[in-house]
This record gives structure tokens, sequence and C-alpha cells, in this order.
């Protein structure tokens, strides 16, 4: 099962993703963090698809259970703004993995976007993208979102400007999609080794101002 945090800069998938990574114990390929919009397009496409296709077929063969910080709907949403080109294998990729990913889409309310950007943005001085550019992604996820064949996907609206009440929230969220039949005996397990509110609030601090 592929575990997929595909959203538009500044919503905390990378938090969330380690997070849950974190409580389940699956393996996080931090590798796929942070893609760089710098690479020559040629070399962009070719490495991208590279990556994308290796997971999927590697799922397809071995069943592995992954968390991926970002995936092929990064590329489906960014590159046709900001290296000009649509990627032309999406339909395939998507058949391959359709009933096998979950993606969660995290994504800020309507009435609080503007302002939840700016507030990240002013905490976060490595952000290479200013409030134009994210808006404009943020609506190419909306349309990707509609049209995606995944089969799990699932919106999660975020209602708050501050980080830790937020993943908190989509934290419980995750793992009532993911275990909606054992959530309870998951969460008393884990916190068997430590507190899942105060793991929750030390990851936030320590991991919540990353993308």
């Amino acid at each position: 099962m592929l575990i997929v945090f595909d959203s538009y800069d500044l919503v905390g998938k990378t938090p969330t993703a380690k997070i849950i990574s974190h409580i389940f114990n699956v393996d996080f390929p931090s590798f796929l963090s942070g893609q760089k919009v710098t690479l020559d397009k040629n070399e962009h496409k070719f490495w991208a698809k590279a990556q994308y296709f290796f997971l999927a077929q590697l799922e397809k063969e071995t069943n592995i259970n992954l968390i991926l910080d970002r995936w092929y709907i990064t590329e489906a949403c960014y590159s046709p703004t900001f290296r000009n080109y649509t990627p032309d294998y999406l339909e395939e990729l998507e058949e391959m993995i359709k009933d096998k990913a979950y993606w969660f889409y995290l994504t800020f309310d309507e009435k609080i976007k503007r302002d939840a950007i700016e507030y990240r943005l002013a905490k976060d001085k490595e952000e290479p993208f200013n409030l134009g550019q994210i808006l404009q992604v943020s609506n190419k996820y909306d349309e990707y979102f509609e049209k995606s064949k995944i089969q799990h996907k699932f919106k999660l609206v975020e209602t708050e400007l501050d980080y830790a009440k937020q993943i908190e929230d989509i934290t419980s969220k995750i793992c009532r999609i993911l275990y909606a039949d054992n959530f309870n005996e998951c969460i008393k397990a884990y916190q068997s080794e430590k507190s899942f509110n105060a793991v929750t609030k030390i990851q936030i601090n320590t991991l919540a101002m990353g993308r």
C-alpha cells in the first residue's frame, strides 16, 4: 500500500507524513521530499518518471507499505505552471496504482487559505514560491483531485492557522481512515510506548516547519 501526502506548499504534508510514519512504523522515503523546480526540464522529466514508476512497480511486486511525501501528483500540478509541460504518463501510472494508493490531499478552507499561506510564508524564509504562485498551484490540485482515478482519495480541509492544532486533528482523521476497524487498539498500542498527544506535539515542534 502506498500512502501519499501530496498537496501544494505550506499545508503541513511533511510533518504529517513523518508523524503517521512514526505512529505506524512505516518506511518514510525522505528522498522524495522537496523536489527541486530548478532542474533542467528534460533532466527532471526523466528522473521524475523513473522514480514514480519504480515505486509503483515496487508496490505491485512486493506489496510493500510506503508513506510518500509528494509523488507524481506534484508533477501533474506543478510542471504545467513552472516547467511548461504536462506529463504524458499520468493515466498509465494511475492505472497501475488506482486501487493501491491512498492519497491524502491536505488543503486550507477557502475562507482562510490566503491568510494561512501568508502567515506561513512569513515563518518559512526558505519557501521558493510566493503567495500568487501557491494559490495558482492550489487550484491545479483542486482540479486534479476531482479527475484523479485513485479510488482511495481524501480531501482533508484545514480550518486552523496553527500547525499544532491542525496537524493533531489531521493525524487523527488519517489514522481513522487507514485503521477504521482497529483505530482504538492501534492508538493504545502506541500509547504503551509514549503518549500519542505528547509525541505529536513534540514532532510538531521539531518537524512541522517543513512543508
